[in-house]
Order: C-alpha cells, then sequence, then structure tokens
C-alpha cells in the first residue's frame, strides 16, 4: 500500500487550489521521510494550479446513483430526476466540463467513445516515467462539506505492473491539515485510502479501506464513496450497488473541500495506468 495525494496551497487563503501530488507512506505508520523528501514530491513550494470557483448549486436531494446502460440514448445528467451538486457525463465534448480545471503532470487526459453512457467517456492514462505523474480535472465545492456523496462509472483499461496509482481524490483542507479520500488501484486488486497531512511540521498517515468487492479490468463498475462526519461518522462504499465496505472515519472534520476526477497521483515506482471515467455524480448532504 502506498498513501500520497494532490496537494498544493496548504497554508493558504480562501479559494486556493490543492492540486499538487503528494506521494507515500506505507502500512498505516507515520511517513517514514523526512520534509526535504516530501516537499519535493508535494510540490509545496511551487505555484498554485487555481481552480475556478464552483458554479453548482447546493443539492437539492439524493440523485440515482445507478450507472446509465452502455449507450443509452441521451445524456446520463440529463436523465436524473434529483439533480446533485455537479454531475459530469462528458458527453458536451467539454473537456475541461464548464466549471472545472484540467491539470496535467507527465500524463494524458483525453475524451474517448469507449464510455458507460454514450457519446464520451473520460481517459486518464500515463506510460512509464522517472518522475510524478497525473492527469485529471479539480473543482471546488461551495461552503464547508460535512456529509459528501461521490458516484462514477470506472473502467480499467490497464493495471501497473510495479506501484500503484490513485484515482478520484476527494480532499477537505482545514487549518494546516488536509484529509484525502481516494481509490489505488495495484496490479492485483484496488482498495479505498483515507489519509490525513500535517503540513508544518510535515507528516503523513493514512488507513486502509479494504473492499469485500473486487474492481475488474476490462469491464465497467459502478463505484460510490460517502463520507459522514455527522454522527454516526462513516465511511460507505458500494461497488456496482452492493455495499463493499464500511468504517468510521480515522481521520477528518467538515471543511473546505476539491475533488479531482482521474488519475491523481502516480509516482516513479508506478510503471502504467489506464483509466476511463464517465457518469460522475457529486452530492454534498445534510
Amino acid at each position: 500500500m502506498r498513501l500520497s495525494r494532490s496537494l498544493l496551497c496548504v497554508v493558504c487563503v480562501s479559494g486556493c487550489s490543492l492540486t499538487t501530488s503528494l506521494g507515500g507512506f506505507s502500512n498505516g505508520d507515520d511517513d517514514p521521510k523526512g520534509d526535504a523528501a516530501l516537499n519535493a514530491e508535494t510540490g509545496i513550494d511551487g505555484a498554485a494550479n487555481d481552480a475556478p470557483a464552483s458554479d453548482g448549486g447546493a443539492n437539492d436531494g439524493a440523485a440515482s446513483d445507478g450507472a446509465a446502460s452502455d449507450g443509452s440514448a441521451g445524456p446520463f445528467c440529463a436523465s436524473l430526476t434529483n439533480k446533485p451538486t455537479y454531475c459530469v457525463d462528458f458527453d458536451d465534448g467539454l473537456l475541461p466540463p464548464a466549471g472545472w480545471s484540467k491539470n496535467l503532470n507527465g500524463a494524458t487526459l483525453d475524451l474517448t467513445p469507449t464510455s458507460k453512457s454514450a457519446p464520451n467517456g473520460l481517459r486518464s492514462a500515463f506510460a512509464p516515467g522517472t518522475q510524478i505523474r497525473s492527469a485529471y480535472i479539480a473543482i471546488e465545492p461551495e461552503g464547508t462539506i460535512g456529509h459528501m456523496r461521490l458516484g462514477y462509472s470506472l473502467y480499467v483499461e490497464e493495471r501497473p505492473d510495479t506501484g500503484e496509482f490513485e484515482v478520484n481524490i476527494f480532499r477537505l483542507y482545514k487549518d494546516g491539515l488536509l484529509f484525502d479520500y481516494y481509490l489505488e488501484i495495484s496490479k492485483t486488486g484496488a482498495q479505498y485510502i483515507e489519509q490525513k497531512i500535517t503540513v508544518n511540521p510535515m507528516n503523513v498517515v493514512g488507513s486502509p479501506v479494504p473492499l469485500s468487492k473486487p474492481i475488474p479490468t476490462g469491464k465497467w463498475t459502478r463505484v460510490s464513496l460517502e463520507v459522514k462526519y455527522t454522527q454516526p461518522a462513516e465511511i460507505i462504499v458500494t461497488i456496482d450497488g452492493a455495499e463493499a465496505a464500511r468504517k468510521t472515519p480515522a481521520y477528518g472534520e467538515p471543511a473546505p473541500a476539491q475533488l479531482n476526477v482521474g488519475i491523481t497521483y502516480a509516482n516513479a515506482g508506478c510503471d502504467k495506468g489506464k483509466v476511463v471515467l464517465d457518469d460522475v455524480v457529486f452530492e454534498t448532504l445534510p
């Protein structure tokens, strides 16, 4: 297991974007790396990649998180009766979608006819390299987030032979702390990771969220992550509508947030990876 993340303006004013990646720790323990090594990975001294402000409205009810049928007629998002905070099906041909930013670092991001709901999906991919790589779209939801649900259709086209890469980070940031939730994909499996980053002095701790159901290669899978800090606080993951994990969060509290969709981190030890994402639904909940 390797925990990491996209990071950036850490001790920052309102509206700054957290989009640089941060790597490495093992087995849920304190990261053994020194501040210099971690700063090199995080890009903590680099320039911010500002994401545009959210233009989404408040959630007016839970959206259907069921996946549309392959090649279904009409856009997925338009078919939802209860509109979520954000819904992106990539069918308008825009990249990035309106209100989102596009972020590339040694990897590629493009629209593809490989999709859960025609005509488009979002492909994020990287090849062997000696640098940290990522390719994703990002947005900052409005306000303080204490309960959210993220659903997406995932098609794993290529797994790594070595290392792991990360997909779809949800990050909260408050008072020099970052709380991360992301899917980690390896050669043989996948799991969710929750992670806490203390910025000064730099420290990374994390906890795995093992999944009881597999995420296959070469097949569409519907994934849902729910994080709730109100009591009873819970992390809930479902795979194709069936519960795959439920646990109490090890870290975190309500805070401003950022959502990154795509491959959000792969370090030099990870040789390759390719995924397609479609029908992304994000809800802020009471």
